[in-house]
Formats: C-alpha cells, sequence, structure tokens
C-alpha cells in the first residue's frame, strides 16, 4: 500500500507509521474531534520473520497514548480452538500479548485475561506434562539405552552427562505420576464419604499453611487491581459480566448400574471470582438490613443479580455441553444459598405454625404437667422437614393446603417422590390420607438425618449401617499395601470416625461393639494382601495411651459414655432450647435431675447429683 492512496483515503485521515509489516494511522473524527490510531497488519508467514514482526509492534505501541485499534491478518492465532491449520505459538507473541491493557468494564477485562489463561494453561499443560506413560517410557527406555552401551564399554564424560540427563527425565516422570496417581487416589476417597473426617481436615489445613500466599503473581504483574476493579464495579453498578456467573454441573450417579436422569446427584462448580464476590455478601449483609434496603429503595439490588444471572453448563464426558439459563432454584455451594434457603424455609415454617395455631393442623402435644405442655409440630433441617398432625383425612387435607401455598409463594415444590406419611401405631385408612398429599406410604423404624428414628434402644439391626461402612471400606484398604503405621492412622482418621455420630445420640449394644473392635483388630493386625496373623499385642494394651506404652486407641464403650455424657452438660447449659422444653415436658425438671437424690436416664450416666 503506497503513501498517496492512504491519502486518498479522505480528510481527517493521514499516514503516521509505515513499518515493514504494518502501516498505522491517525484518524480524526469531524464530530467530536478525537483522535484514534488503526494498524493495519499483514503477517509473515515463516517464523523467523514473526519475531520482527512483533517487536514492530511493540514499538508501535509506545508511539502514541491515544486508543489504538489493530486489525488484519496476522497469520497466526492466540488460540489453539480459534487454529485450523497448523503452527505454534511464539513465546515472543505470548510474552507481547501479556502486555496489552484490554479495555472495558473491569468484569469483562478480568473474564478475558482469565480466558487467555485458561488456554495458556492448557498448552502448558500438553506441552510440559503431555502424556505421562509414554515420556516415562521414552526416558526409562533412554536409561537402559545407556547402560547396554557401557556394559561393553566405558562412556565418555559427554555420554555420562547424557546418561545423567536421562535419568533426571526418568526421575521427573515418576514423580509426575506419583503426583497423578495421588490426586486419583484422593478421588476414589473422597467418593466414599471420607471429605468430612478429621483426618483429612487436618490433611488440608496443613497443606492450606503449607500452601498458603496472599497473592497471585502473573509474569511480574499481581491480580489484585483487577480484582479490586471488579468489586468496585460490582458495588457501584449492582451488576457485572454475566459469564463469570456460569455455573457447570457434573452429574454423580447415587448408585451403580444407574438408568434414569434421577439417579444422578448434580453438583455445583461454581467460578472462584463468584464465589469471592458471594462471600463478601454473605459475611458483610444482614438478610433484615437487605430487605429493608430494598423495599426504601424499590429496585432489586446485589443478591438479585446474583442469582438471576446463572446459566449451566452440564459436563458431558468432562466437556461442557452448551448453556441453559437459570429459571428458579438455589445453587449447592453459593455462599448465598444457605442463608436463603433459610429464609425460604422460614415461610413454610411460619405458615404450618398459623395452620396450628388455627387449628387445622394439631401436632403433637407433649406434656407431664399440663403448665408446662410443649407443642411440636414440625422440624426443619435443611431440605429435610417433618411434620407432626394427627391421623386424620382432614388433617391431611389441610397439610396438603399448606404445601400448596407454599409452592405458591416460593416456586419450591415438594418431592413427592422422597416424601412418606408414617403412621405411628394403629392407623385405618393410612393410604386414603397418603393420596391427599399424594405421596407413598412408610412405616417404622426409618431414618431421619441420618440416624435411626423409633428404633429400639438395644436393637443391634439399628447399628447395621455403621457396620456395614466398616466392612466395606475395609474391603478397599485390604487390596492395598499398608504398613503397621497406615493401618494405625486409618482406624484413627476413618474407622474409629464412623459410628461417632450415631453414638453421640444412642447406646451402642456391647455386642456391636465387639464386633466392630474386631473389624479393627484384624486389620490393625492383617496380612500384606488382607490375610490375617497373630495378634502380637492384646486389645486392651493396644488402647491404653501413648504415654503408658499403648498406640492411643479408643475404647468404643468408653468413647460412646462420653459422648452421651455431654448431653448432661449441653442441658445444664442450655437455657431455651426448644430441646430441653420437650424434655422437661415429658420427663419432668425433677426427673432430669431438678430434684434431690440421684438420677440416671436412657444413657446410663448420673444425670444429677447427690446433694
Amino acid at each position: 500500500m503506497s503513501d498517496e492512496m492512504v491519502r486518498s483515503l479522505g480528510p481527517g485521515r493521514y499516514l503516521d507509521w509505515k513499518g515493514q509489516f504494518s502501516i498505522s494511522c491517525r484518524f480524526r473524527n469531524e464530530g467530536d474531534g478525537a483522535i484514534w490510531v488503526f494498524t493495519g497488519v499483514y503477517g509473515p508467514f515463516s517464523r523467523e520473520d514473526r519475531e520482527g514482526l512483533w517487536e514492530e509492534l511493540g514499538a508501535i505501541r509506545g508511539l502514541w497514548e491515544e486508543p489504538w485499534c489493530l486489525g488484519g491478518d496476522f497469520n497466526i492465532t492466540l488460540y489453539i480452538d480459534d487454529r485450523n491449520r497448523t503452527g505454534r505459538i511464539t513465546s515472543a507473541m505470548r510474552g507481547w500479548w501479556q502486555g496489552i491493557e484490554v479495555s472495558g468494564r473491569p468484569s469483562y477485562r478480568l473474564a478475558t485475561k482469565l480466558k487467555g489463561l485458561k488456554q495458556n494453561l492448557k498448552t502448558w499443560n500438553k506441552e510440559v506434562f503431555g502424556r505421562l506413560e509414554k515420556n516415562k517410557a521414552d526416558a526409562l527406555q533412554q536409561v537402559e539405552s545407556w547402560d547396554s552401551v557401557e556394559e561393553v564399554r566405558s562412556l565418555t564424560e559427554v555420554e555420562l552427562n547424557q546418561k545423567k540427563e536421562a535419568k533426571e527425565s526418568y526421575e521427573k516422570w515418576v514423580s509426575m505420576e506419583e503426583v497423578h496417581w495421588r490426586q486419583l487416589s484422593r478421588e476414589l476417597w473422597l467418593r466414599e464419604g471420607d471429605r468430612n473426617t478429621g483426618f483429612f481436615h487436618r490433611m488440608a489445613n496443613a497443606h492450606r499453611r503449607i500452601n498458603a500466599m496472599s497473592k497471585i503473581m502473573i509474569n511480574g504483574e499481581t491480580v489484585k487491581e483487577d480484582l479490586l476493579g471488579l468489586f468496585k464495579e460490582f458495588h457501584d453498578q449492582n451488576s457485572f459480566i454475566k459469564s463469570l456467573n456460569h455455573t457447570f454441573l457434573v452429574l454423580i450417579p447415587k448408585k451403580g448400574g444407574v438408568e434414569e436422569l434421577g439417579d444422578y446427584r448434580p453438583i455445583s462448580l461454581l467460578g472462584g471470582l463468584y464465589k469471592l464476590l458471594a462471600k463478601i455478601l454473605d459475611g458483610s449483609l444482614i438478610a433484615n438490613e437487605v430487605i429493608d434496603l430494598w423495599q426504601k429503595r424499590g429496585e432489586k439490588g446485589w443478591m438479585w443479580y446474583c442469582i438471576s444471572t446463572v446459566k449451566y453448563s452440564v459436563l458431558v464426558n468432562g466437556v461442557p455441553a452448551g448453556f441453559f439459563s437459570s429459571t428458579k432454584g438455589l445453587r449447592q455451594g453459593d455462599p448465598l444459598s444457605p442463608y436463603l434457603f433459610i429464609m425460604g424455609m422460614e415461610v413454610l415454617s411460619v405458615l404450618i405454625t398459623r395452620a396450628a395455631e388455627g387449628g387445622f393442623i394439631k401436632g403433637c402435644r407433649i406434656w407431664r404437667d399440663r403448665e408446662q405442655a410443649v407443642k411440636v409440630t414440625h422440624l426443619l433441617f435443611a431440605d429435610d422437614t417433618i411434620i407432626f398432625c394427627e391421623a386424620k383425612k382432614e388433617a391431611l387435607l389441610h397439610l396438603g393446603w399448606v404445601l400448596f401455598w407454599f409452592e405458591a409463594a416460593s416456586g419450591l415444590k415438594i418431592n413427592l417422590d422422597k416424601s412418606m406419611v408414617i403412621p405411628v401405631g394403629e392407623v385405618d385408612g393410612v393410604l386414603d390420607m397418603a393420596a391427599e398429599i399424594g405421596c407413598r406410604v412408610g412405616q417404622l423404624p426409618t431414618v431421619y438425618l441420618g440416624l435411626p428414628l423409633e428404633a429400639p434402644n438395644r436393637d443391634v439391626s439399628a447399628w447395621d449401617g455403621v457396620e456395614e461402612r466398616t466392612r466395606r471400606r475395609l474391603s478397599l484398604w485390604k487390596r492395598q499395601y499398608l504398613s503397621e503405621g497406615g493401618r494405625l492412622t486409618l482406624i484413627k482418621s476413618t474407622l474409629s470416625s464412623f459410628p461417632l455420630y450415631q453414638m453421640s445420640v444412642f447406646r451402642m449394644p456391647k455386642s456391636v461393639a465387639r464386633r466392630i473392635e474386631k473389624l479393627q483388630r484384624d486389620f490393625l493386625w492383617g496380612g500384606t494382601n488382607g490375610g490375617t496373623k497373630s495378634h502380637l499385642v492384646k486389645w486392651e494394651a493396644v488402647c491404653v495411651e501413648k504415654e503408658k506404652g499403648g498406640l492411643g486407641l479408643r475404647k468404643i464403650t468408653i468413647l460412646n459414655k462420653a459422648l452421651l455424657g455431654k448431653w448432661i452438660w449441653r442441658f445444664a447449659c442450655a437455657k431455651e432450647e426448644f430441646w430441653k422444653k420437650v424434655l422437661e415436658a415429658k420427663y419432668g425438671k425433677r426427673s432430669l435431675g431438678g430434684g434431690q437424690g440421684r438420677q440416671t436416664g436412657a444413657f446410663g450416666v448420673e444425670f444429677g447429683r447427690r446433694s
């Protein structure tokens, strides 16, 4: 392109720079007089000339302070996904591009930089790691090749250095493979439900302390400025770029041999930036103040924008399959979800309470002294709800209307597939009453919040679930080669924690405690491949404190009694807790230790004290 051709484009445009691969023009708008720069590029084909292209563009960038528009045919792409032909992104281009300042709102700039970072990380992973098994095999082959040569003759100094490099390469790939399998093994453990054990919490806290960092450095620049710009934009405008609120859905099978969509459990994968925003709302705003602010302003605020701009994408074989907008519901893992869900369930609680006050639902009245009677109509814990009402068709009809009003007001629909009507005692016409709600009929004993409901205190079958989980975990571990120290650690961290939840409420039968301790003993002294060996030390000696020569394991019966004993302290410290009022209404204060003399309760420990 010649200078005359550029000048012939018309008034207000003039040639300002002509390089080897580009031509730059400064434009002045006739309307507002604003000046901006456009650079037209025709990139070279050879890799050697591309270095000169990026150097030329870097020099042009420092010539003017006006807005700069860059376009043309670069003969190279920034992102691998945009490339249809062969070719690689040179390090020179990557270094040049990292210095570009993306214009636009702060959230857009940050999202654009993260998009570029994601592609660079994919490229880095492919170039640095590649196929671990193949790279390890190739490195091992090189080492064996040098060993074969060394058996025939002595290696020269150059060859010795090459053999050393081959060994170092092999050790590197072996180390990477170990990290890879360690991550996979962690996933297997998490699938077995161990993410809440104290062992994993301690390990995570230790890693968190070791790996703690106050800020992230990217090419010598921190992301602090971009993050602060995002928060300022959200604070000033109550909005941010919607792509930061995209959520991936992973479908985890609830059981083996799944066939229907309902057999999967959806898990939400939220972006880290959104979690930071929501966490600030979580920690700094109180729900009542937010609602009052909305009412005064007459407009929707931050929380509404956070939950109304959600888009989901289901990961199919690890690949996103398009996005669709959310119309209702809350996301798992969103810091705002627990508060918003509690606000919604409060509506259900108020509806049930008003229905009980109006005589439509009577609930269960507990009293030993009429002056201390307590009425229990419902219990709520997260999305688990239990409602007590009379075994009458009219009561179930009224309850159905309450649930209908709650659905109409909140948009939360009752999952009838997971709901049931459970009769207590002999109840006639229970099928007709269940039809009023539209759910199935259950029976006692059942499970509520992971604990047996209405199971006899000495019923051994109530502990079958704990014993089964212990055996299932042992069947997984027996396939692994574990030292005695590793087995001891697993017993303390995992096997001993399985029954804790149930032992904190119920007394474990001695026969169940003996069976679980036998499983622990056999595992501790077991053979290398799951076989059995002689027990070298009595179990009583193993359970002695380490300071006295034992291994520090805890006897289940003693631990069970200690866990139950905590309720004595909680009862003494509690004042207005509802569970304390229920116990006092049923057993009376004197029976629970309010009077003189020694009293023993269902926990098997002294609940009062001598005067």
